[in-house]
């Protein structure tokens, strides 16, 4: 190229202003931080699914979100400061998060069921654990040979511990080690005597003492092994904290948590700091 002559102007971007000098890369990751955590912030306060996940994890999928949204903006060559961005920004965060929330509620409800896929018989192999609790009965009490409210509240306290954790299953009609107790002595003591009234009984006694918006979706089956009924009741983690109520509807303050093999009350402290990280 002769000297004195210049080749073609480079194309720059319509938005681009010249004097403006480039940003150093730890202002533009602190802004970009800043900016994912208010848009969690925001995106916590208006949808309560959005609390599912951590704070870590929301600023994340907001960020990606709001990215993915203004990509279009940015090719068009749209003004980085232009007014349509942070509504465009806004709902791609809401998407994202809200995409994100669903899978980690799909993950939790199909770990809610003890071991995912397992018949009855396989629960039963596997033993008592972190999502599988088994009783002999529900109501009658094989001791005395007669109906005992403790028998029913171990049914419920297990319930709530499951619901509080990670979800589980629990078998009744089938003793600790293993061995068919069936549910006959159940039945006599439910109306109707069968599977029906059972099930009746047993949906009955959780909404009156856990809530019947929390139990609305636990599950209640049967299977007959060695020629005896078993029920089986598939339990999903809860979106709040469940506590437990007195057999007359009232709350109480009692807090179960499934923890390994067992199901324990928690201290008033420990509920306040297991709230927190828990449900978010």
């Amino acid at each position: 190229m002769p000297l004195g002559r210049r080749g073609p102007a480079t194309p720059v971007p319509r938005w681009y202003r010249p004097g403006v000098p480039d940003l150093p890369p730890s202002l533009v990751a602190l802004t970009v931080l800043a900016t994912g955590a208010l848009l969690a912030g925001i995106l916590r306060l208006l949808f309560r699914d959005a609390r599912r996940l951590t704070w870590s994890a929301t600023i994340v999928a907001a960020v990606l979100g709001a990215a993915i949204a203004w990509l279009p903006l940015d090719l068009a060559g749209a003004a980085p400061g232009s007014w349509v961005r942070l509504p465009v920004g806004l709902m791609g965060s809401a998407v994202a998060v809200g995409a994100a929330s669903a899978a980690l509620l799909w993950q939790q409800r199909r770990r809610a069921k003890g071991v995912p896929g397992a018949s009855v018989e396989e629960l039963i192999a596997g033993g008592e654990g972190e999502r599988v609790e088994l009783k002999a009965t529900a109501r009658w009490n094989t001791r005395s040979g007669s109906k005992d409210a403790r028998i029913e509240d171990e049914v419920v306290i297990t319930v709530a511990g499951f619901m509080n954790a990670t979800g589980g299953t629990l078998l009744v009609g089938v003793e600790d080690d293993g061995t068919i107790h069936g549910l006959a002595d159940d039945y006599a003591v439910v109306p109707g005597r069968d599977r029906d009234g059972f099930e009746l009984w047993v949906r009955t006694l959780l909404a009156e003492r856990l809530g019947r918006a929390e139990t609305a979706d636990v599950g209640v089956s049967f299977a007959t092994h060695h020629g005896k009924d078993v029920c089986r009741i598939d339990v999903a983690p809860a979106d709040g904290p469940i506590f437990v109520g007195s057999s007359g509807g009232a709350r109480a303050a009692d807090f179960h948590l499934r923890v390994g093999n067992a199901t324990r009350r928690l201290l008033t402290d420990e509920v306040l700091e297991y709230q927190r990280r828990r449900w978010r």
